[in-house]
């Protein structure tokens, strides 16, 4: 038993060591460069747990989701060593004129969305540069018109808008419809191993498949870089999902595509995506979704 004990304590001290050595050199100064407040009266949930559904969020209590998009730097010059910044979810705090602070909900994840994914240790590499952007959302209370945001140390005094505001939507991308077919079936290239011996066909329980084929010609990046731990780093790339692009039946009735082509089979998820070089190209695309019979 000493000797399997001695042999846990090794094991565990081994990997500390690998842990520490990954990490990167910490260092810099945060400043807050910017911050623009918008206020929602509600939030769609990202990724909602109710499929071909829309999930919608309101809080209680006269509250309203403050989405604050946040334009942070680092100044470097502590340490000309550093590689990264090191900022700790808990010592971002949004206080109200009496200094109650005021509960960090998640984040908007973009189109309207909110997700709570926040990562507890957000890095700021160095090799990313600056500025780097967040979007964080709080709960504040519908009367609120003065806040202060501190990060750390920086510090940032904020006029909260009086009226609840619908996102601004940019346009990221031309999209032409280059076809459309209806198919009673498709094949799906996800299949149980050894995939060479195995077919698939999808059908839809009622109604049928709809295959549009577009053309997507992008107008600009759709998404920072790490935005998943809160924030991010420009960067200039175009990413587009299956899970993205969806149809319009009627003003307020949608569908989410199923599926997109790739090797002519269907996967559940296709991306395509491309880093800004001279100019954005072309990107060809086929989607499918599950219809109604006389669409």
């Amino acid at each position: 038993m000493k000797h399997a004990s001695s042999a846990v304590v090794v094991f565990a001290i081994s990997l500390l060591i690998c842990t520490c050595a990954g990490a990167g050199v910490k260092g810099g100064t945060l400043g807050i460069t910017n911050v623009t407040p918008i206020v929602h009266k509600s939030m769609k949930k990202q990724h909602s747990i109710f499929k071909l559904s829309s999930e919608t969020l309101t809080l209680k209590d006269n509250r309203r989701f403050l989405c604050l998009k946040i334009e942070v730097s680092v100044d470097w010059s502590d340490n000309d060593k550093a590689t990264e910044h090191t900022i700790l979810r808990n010592l971002i705090k949004l206080t109200d004129r009496q200094g109650k602070e005021l509960p960090l909900l998640g984040r908007h994840a973009g189109n309207g969305d909110f997700a709570e994914s926040i990562a507890s240790h957000i890095h700021l590499q160095k090799s990313d540069g600056n500025p780097y952007l967040g979007d964080l959302v709080f709960a504040i209370p519908a009367e609120l018109r003065k806040c202060t945001l501190k990060i750390e140390e920086a510090v940032r005094e904020i006029s909260i808008p009086s009226k609840p505001a619908k996102p601004a939507y940019k346009p990221i991308a031309n999209f032409k419809v280059v076809k459309t077919t209806l198919l009673d079936h498709i094949q799906a290239g996800q299949v149980p191993k050894p995939t060479d011996i195995f077919e698939s066909t999808i059908r839809p329980l009622k109604g049928r498949i709809l295959e549009v084929t577009l053309e997507i010609e992008p107008l600009g990046p759709t998404a920072t870089k790490n935005l998943y731990q809160g924030f991010g780093s420009s960067r200039k790339r175009f990413s587009c999902n299956t899970a993205d692009i969806g149809i319009l039946l009627k003003e307020d009735e949608h569908l989410d595509s199923i599926a997109g082509r790739m090797n002519d089979k269907a996967y559940a998820g296709v991306g395509s995506s491309q880093t800004f070089t001279d100019k954005w190209q072309t990107i060809e695309k086929t989607v499918y979704f599950c219809v109604p019979s006389d669409l």
